[in-house]
This record gives structure tokens, sequence and C-alpha cells, in this order.
């Protein structure tokens, strides 16, 4: 399962403010979240933002930071009459980077996540800890059976603002060597973890799919309802005259994707973008390109891109 959280800048900026007012002690805070199933896991989607007020702790100190019971049951009660997710977030004063959950947050996690999910009935809930700038974190997906599973993305998006929060430690192949000088180390790790959609297979399409491959992405979804027609002969590189009426244009992406890129993960939908199994697909994913030719799929992704906070490229 892939597990990712997104939210806004205005809810990280509310956030960060909150999380850090107390410094140098320990925090917590609470934000209420859509729960949207996608294709290969679930995206929680954050709405609000709740604080916890300095008298509403049983204990605060640089190292501890405990929540009073009624302050938790009035979280579980908003959450559950608006039926959201609940994700507690605390921060870590002292941590600048490497921020990690100690043995006491489990301990502490266990408890209050077992509570939680006595009171809302949601399938997860989740953990939050961050470090002293609020600008990384690490998560636990807490299970009703009372399994954890780590959160795999918590990003932020808003407008042309995207950043991810959770480290990664993958070292860029060596084939990404001259990329990595321009981007940096971080910056081709992202472009690897980065799951695209290509919507629309034909001359901007083809070229944009053949582009995030030999680039270093390694997650794709097509999406292309049409077979190859002799006029996308001289647009599509990877296309041959025996490939009309033949194959379908996400089959050539797809094809040309893994034949130079083994390790890449492609999803190929002959399917019309607006097509309800398609959805799924595209809510796990992190960015949207748009390639199609036509202002009613262009409207389509815009408004979807707005609902499930999905960063668009047209």
């Amino acid at each position: 399962m892939n597990y990712v959280l997104r939210m806004r800048v205005g809810h990280h900026r509310r956030l960060a403010a909150l999380l850090r007012a107390a410094m140098p002690a320990e925090s917590v805070a609470f934000l209420l979240c859509r729960r949207v199933p996608s294709a290969d896991g679930v995206v929680f989607l954050v709405d609000s933002v709740i604080e916890v007020e300095p008298g509403a702790y049983a204990a605060q100190a640089h190292d501890i930071a405990s929540v009073a019971p009624l302050t938790m049951a009035r979280i579980a009660q908003q959450a559950r009459a608006d039926d959201r997710v609940i994700v507690m977030a605390h921060l870590h004063p002292m941590t600048a980077d490497g921020v990690e959950f100690s043995q006491a947050d489990h301990l502490g996690n266990r408890r209050s996540f077992g509570f939680f999910h006595r009171r809302v009935d949601q399938p997860e809930h989740i953990a939050l800890v961050w470090n002293a700038d609020v600008d990384e974190c690490v998560g636990l997906v807490y299970l009703k059976d009372g399994h954890a599973h780590v959160l795999n993305s918590a990003v932020v998006v808003d407008d042309d603002h995207w950043r991810e929060f959770v480290p990664s430690q993958q070292a860029p192949k060596e084939r990404f060597a001259r990329q990595a000088m321009l981007l940096g180390a971080a910056g081709q790790r992202r472009v690897g973890a980065t799951k695209f959609a290509v919507i629309g297979l034909g001359g901007t399409g083809s070229l944009a799919s053949l582009a995030l491959v030999h680039h270093g992405a390694r997650k794709l979804v097509l999406v292309d309802d049409e077979l190859l027609d002799e006029s996308n002969l001289p647009r599509i590189p990877a296309s041959a005259p025996a490939d009309v009426k033949v194959r379908s244009k996400v089959d050539i992406a797809r094809a040309y994707a893994l034949e130079h890129a083994p390790d890449i993960e492609v999803e190929a939908l002959m399917q019309h973008v607006e097509h309800e199994s398609v959805l799924p697909f595209l809510v796990g994913c992190d960015v949207i390109v748009v390639c199609t030719d036509n202002t009613t799929s262009r409207a389509y992704l815009n408004q979807l891109s707005q609902q499930y906070l999905i960063p668009l490229l047209d």
C-alpha cells in the first residue's frame, strides 16, 4: 500500500506556526483529512488544522507533549462528525534533520491511535513527527488492528509550489550523474520517486513520456484511448508503419519505456481520461502532464487537479 498525505501551503504554514510557538517545548497539532482510495493505496487530503491550546496538555516539556484526554475526545468527536481521518502531528524541537519517532512516541501512539480507532470509524489514522524547522517529517499510518505502516509521502501543493517533506536516502544511479550535477542528488532522487501521469500520447505526450524515461522517471501512468493512425507516424518517434490501426498509442509508449528502463513501473490505460476507471490511477499520481488536444479534457483535469491537490502541467 502506498500512503500519501497532501496539504496546501496555508495548512503547512499554520501547522508550522502552531508547532513552533511552544519551542523549546514539544507541541502537538491535529489535521483532519479526507480519505481518497487510489489504484495503489490511499491519499489523505488535509482539510483543516486544529490547535492544541497550552492548557490542553496533560504534560509538556522539551522532551514530552501529552494531550489531555478531554482534548483527544473533542478531536475524535469532530473527526467522527465530519467523517475525517485524524493526523496527530508533533514537533521534536531539538532535531534539525534526520527526524524519527522515539520509543516514547511509539508507546504513546499505540495508546492514542487505539483510542481514535475506537471513537472514529476510519481504516487508518496517522502520526507525524516534524523537525525543528517543520520542513522534514516522517509518518506512521495506524490501522485498526494496531499495526503501523510507513507514510510514503507528505507534500505541500499550491499553485506553483510543491514540496516533499519525507526524506529519501536512495542515491542517484551513475546513469544520471550529469543530470545530478544540475538538479543535485536530491533533485534527481525526486525525479525517480515522482509518479507522473501523461494524458494523451500523441505528438506532445509521446515526447513527454520519452523525456521522462530518459531523465530518470521510474513511475508512469499513460492514458490515451486511441489506436495509432497514419497521421501519427511523423509525430510519435517509437511508432512504425506496421503499428497503424494495430497498436494503441499507450502500448507503444509503454514498450519504449520498458525497453529503455526495465526497472520502470508503467500503467498503460487505453481509456478516455474522464472514464471512471482512470480516476484511481490519477489520484495516486504526484504530477499530471496534460498533452490532450481538446478543451473538455483540459477542463476536467484542471478540476481534478484542484480537488485532489495534484500539480498539473499543461
